[in-house]
């Protein structure tokens, strides 16, 4: 025993050489240089880097772009198609009627002007029109009346009007505002009551009749939810204010007088627009000229108006409402109407095949349906796409 103990601190001692020999002849590592945890860095530094895992794809949520609406054969299709219209979509429904009969639709699309709200209580109350348009949605307590009857609404929408403020065409004043600007001034007195550098010099006001579209438009969106409820009165019968059931006869009140302003909708103003001179709105706007721009904060959607029963048992209202979607688009400038952006215009064409009740070209599209919570004031949809829309004088 007392022999073998040298034998084994030698080859103790030549152990230590070898491996002070082998790290001599290897590259040194790098000591960090500083770091509270210099095993961890050294473990770090040694270890093999890890696999380069690619991420999951994403699934897109976007709203689908081009779904594309068919129709029946138009030289096939059964019967007339009677229609309630607000003044705010005539030119634009005459105009695609008359290509929808160009390519075969041997029936009538028979066009009853009316007003705005009135349409849309015949819309629940009776199944005299096929189609009804407006430029608003329907409320709860009119969708609550709507399926006491039976009669399930589908609402599409297939433009944009718009809403002008307007003043005489002389008016020496530099009026660019805000929305909110724009409700104050409508309820001044005199132009003064906004800026104390304008004179003190009576606001006269005029607008088309309140049944229109453009007026019901203002007071229960523009006017009605940001003020409070004595305001929101006061806006439906501000003083000085001159209602026309006639646009000729508005025009020429409102170059007659230099205290003049008025609002017009968006079809209304082309028609005249040299006889006005138009308020600019949040900096959207740049002259009397220039069309809106796409942030302009006075658009507002137009409407079509069907029953779900409607648009499933009548072929010629399914074809004609598919075809008024899908051509639009081609009408609105010569109806003086401003067209869908492509997500409302998806949001349209995903309305109208939920209601005829068509999921498989709904899944073709990778359209995903979620049944949103009830809203004051919104699409009577049953469901949804899911989705990823002043200086003074």
């Amino acid at each position: 025993m007392k022999k073998a103990f040298p034998l084994l601190i030698l080859l103790a001692l030549a152990s230590l050489a070898a491996l002070w020999i082998w790290r001599a002849g290897s590259p040194a590592r790098p000591e960090p240089s500083s770091g509270p945890d210099v095993l961890a860095t050294r473990f770090f530094q040694s270890a093999p880097l890890p696999a380069r895992v690619p991420p999951p794809p994403t699934t897109p949520t976007r709203l689908p772009v081009g779904i594309q609406l068919t129709w029946d054969d138009p030289l096939t299709l059964p019967g007339d198609i009677l229609v309630g219209s607000t003044e705010s979509l005539q030119s634009l429904t005459d105009l695609v009627y008359t290509e929808f009969v160009a390519q075969g639709y041997p029936g009538k699309v028979i066009r009853e002007e009316m007003w705005g709200d009135d349409v849309l209580s015949l819309l629940c109350t009776t199944d005299r029109y096929d189609i009804v348009s407006a430029a608003r949605s329907l409320r709860p307590e009119e969708l609550e009346i709507c399926r006491r009857q039976g009669r399930e609404p589908v609402l599409l929408p297939v433009a944009q009007g718009a809403l002008v403020m307007v003043t005489h065409p002389k008016n020496p004043l530099t009026l660019t505002l805000t929305t909110r600007q724009l409700q104050e001034l409508w309820l001044a007195d005199q132009w003064s009551d906004l800026r104390t550098t304008w004179p003190d010099t009576p606001i006269r006001r005029y607008t088309p009749a309140p049944e229109s579209d453009v007026y019901t438009y203002y007071t229960h969106q523009f006017l009605g939810d940001p003020l409070d409820d004595t305001h929101s009165t006061a806006a439906k019968a501000p003083p000085n204010t001159t209602v026309s059931f006639d646009f000729s006869d508005l025009v020429q009140k409102i170059v007659a007088d230099p205290n003049a302003l008025a609002i017009l909708d968006y079809h209304s103003y082309l028609a005249a627009r040299s006889s006005f001179k138009r308020i600019q709105v949040d900096g959207s706007i740049t002259g009397d000229d220039a069309p809106l721009s796409e942030n302009y904060p006075l658009q507002y959607p137009l409407f079509l108006y069907t029953t779900q029963s409607t648009l499933q048992n009548k072929a010629q209202v399914r074809a004609f409402l598919a075809f008024y979607i899908m051509h639009a688009e081609r009408f609105v400038d010569t109806a003086q109407q401003l067209p869908l952006n492509p997500a409302q215009l998806e949001t349209s064409k995903i309305q109208f095949l939920t209601a005829l009740d068509n999921p498989s070209l709904l899944r073709e599209f990778g359209v995903v349906l979620t049944t949103p919570p009830p809203q004051e004031d919104t699409p009577p949809s049953t469901a949804m796409p899911a989705t990823d829309p002043g200086g003074e004088n």
